[in-house]
């Protein structure tokens, strides 16, 4: 598998339009109450939906996404990986690396999770078989 995969792919499109509408209609430096937050998940959500399913890159297609209690979560397909050919711990210790790395260096994703909000990513092999639930909370990422 290809080290250099963009971790957030097409929805981090979705995250930075919910963001710079929540930033544009927010007072400067406000916090997020419970219910905002769920809305702007949700919303995030449903514009993921609306874009899938669609290919990130060779090996990972977008499936959608899902919001509830806080939680993001982006559905993902490996399209030309067995689970039987994986190491799960290998790949989950692999991708949350990854996706740190390039997730964490967005704005609109440090807001989601200062804010409290979790991400994760779920992927599944090309038959549905679930290989990784890998999350990602504040407490995952560098200071900053």
């Amino acid at each position: 598998m290809d080290r250099r995969w963009i971790a957030g792919g097409a929805a981090a499109v979705a995250a930075v339009a919910a963001y710079f509408y929540w930033q544009a209609n927010a007072p400067p430096g406000a916090a997020i109450d419970t219910q905002a937050l769920a809305a702007l998940l949700s919303d995030t959500a449903r514009e993921v939906r609306s874009r899938a399913p669609i290919m990130v890159d060779a090996e990972r297609r977008l499936m959608g996404a899902d919001a509830a209690d806080g939680r993001l979560v982006y559905h993902y397909v490996l399209v030309t990986v067995n689970k039987a050919d994986v190491d799960s711990r290998k790949f989950i210790a692999l991708k949350k690396s990854e996706i740190v790395s390039a997730e964490y260096g967005r704005a609109e994703v440090r807001y989601l999770l200062n804010q409290g909000a979790t991400l994760a990513y779920i992927y599944d092999d090309k038959l549905g078989e679930r290989i990784a639930d890998i999350g990602l909370a504040r407490n995952d990422c560098p200071a900053q």
